[in-house]
């Protein structure tokens, strides 16, 4: 792997006016510091018989650190599918069916799946599971429509998305082990939201919602709510301060949990950090910027990944000295990142950069 240049710890201060605030509660004990690498052998993948990869999608790390990544090559119809596997060395595993698009990634130490479309126009959902290094088809929640997040616990799989029942999208949230699915069921109050994120946080499942306003109002009016997984339910997570429509959720634990919001034009980019069990709640960050992810590796800390504008930094939040700009790429060369693929032990990030030429680089981040 290629370390990124001594450079990219030239912070310059983010200038994002009197809005700005700062987390303080959790303090940070001490400031996050990364060092990133870029991964050469991941730019150098084929797929099967040589094909090049023309389109990379969102990248997931299991917590020991194996890694699986969707590749396309999107030239001529049917496209070519696989998924770049990394567990010691990178392999590219095919995938057969006419994929079109990929919705998300996710494995565990023990399971790996993959959802999205086959098919043509029309196209299906559709859900794959890795078996012994072939990726086979496996049944999804009846009536799905589309699936937008997985999330894997073990040899579990969650799953979210909207149901098939025009014109009217319903949200469902299922759980798939050994005996199938199971629906579980949404907060009564919540009959007209829209499906959002699921994340482990700490050893929690959390989702979150967004509550589409009544007829009239503008969209504005949208707002966020969570919920936990209890056994077969969804329980509501109450929280201090009202939330906007909920792009990311992270954090260590239900006594730290940071929602990324005002994602899709829904006001400003924000961050929130929630104590949901001792009913604190604050924005902790406004920026010029949107985000698609954020990832927390231990309370008091963030880091933010750019989302879809020409520009070449990660953005760090820590209590003792506030939002730092973390310069990795050349303005306008940085497209956008995706998604943070973190392993388990607090310190190790994985993303996939996508910069500008369709090129991409798998980038290793190691902090501290």
């Amino acid at each position: 792997m290629r370390a990124l240049s001594l450079g990219l710890f030239a912070i310059a201060a983010l200038g994002c006016g009197s809005e700005e605030t700062v987390v303080d509660d959790p303090p940070a004990h001490r400031p996050l510091d990364c060092a990133f690498e870029v991964d050469e052998a991941f730019a150098a993948l084929t797929l099967p018989g040589g094909q090049p990869i023309t389109q990379h999608w969102e990248m997931t790390s299991t917590p020991r650190g194996a890694l699986y990544a969707p590749v396309q090559k999107r030239e001529f119809a049917p496209w070519l599918t696989g998924i770049a596997r990394f567990d010691g060395t990178w392999t590219v595993e095919p995938l057969a069916g006419e994929w079109q698009n990929i919705w998300d990634v996710a494995a565990s130490d023990e399971e790996a799946w993959m959802a999205g479309e086959v098919g043509r126009y029309p196209t299906t959902p559709a859900i794959v599971q890795r078996n012994g290094g072939a990726w086979t088809e496996i049944d999804r929640p009846a009536g799905t429509h589309a699936v937008h997040r997985l999330l894997a616990v073990g040899r579990t799989l969650f799953a979210i998305g909207v149901e098939e029942n025009e014109p009217v999208y319903t949200p469902f949230f299922a759980r798939r082990d050994a005996t199938g699915w199971k629906r579980l069921a949404a907060p009564s109050e919540w009959p007209e939201s829209w499906p959002g994120p699921v994340a482990l946080v700490g050893t929690e499942v959390v989702v979150g919602f967004t509550v589409r306003p009544t007829s009239g109002l503008p969209k504005d009016a949208s707002r966020g709510l969570l919920a936990r997984v209890d056994g077969d339910r969804l329980v509501p997570l109450t929280t201090s301060i009202e939330l906007p429509p909920i792009g990311v959720i992270s954090g260590s634990g239900l006594h730290d949990l940071l929602v990324l919001g005002g994602l899709g034009g829904y006001g400003q980019p924000t961050v929130h950090w929630l104590d949901t069990v001792g009913g604190r709640g604050k924005l902790v960050h406004v920026d010029r910027e949107w985000f698609a992810d954020v990832w927390s590796p231990r309370p008091g800390v963030a880091l933010l990944a750019p989302s879809h504008y020409h520009a070449g930094r990660l953005t760090v939040l820590d209590g003792l000295t506030g939002p730092r700009e973390v310069e990795l790429w050349k303005p306008g060369e940085l497209h956008y990142v995706a998604r943070f693929a973190p392993e388990g032990d607090g310190r190790t990030v994985h993303f996939l950069a996508h910069l500008e030429g369709r090129k991409v680089q798998h980038v290793r981040g190691v902090c501290r």
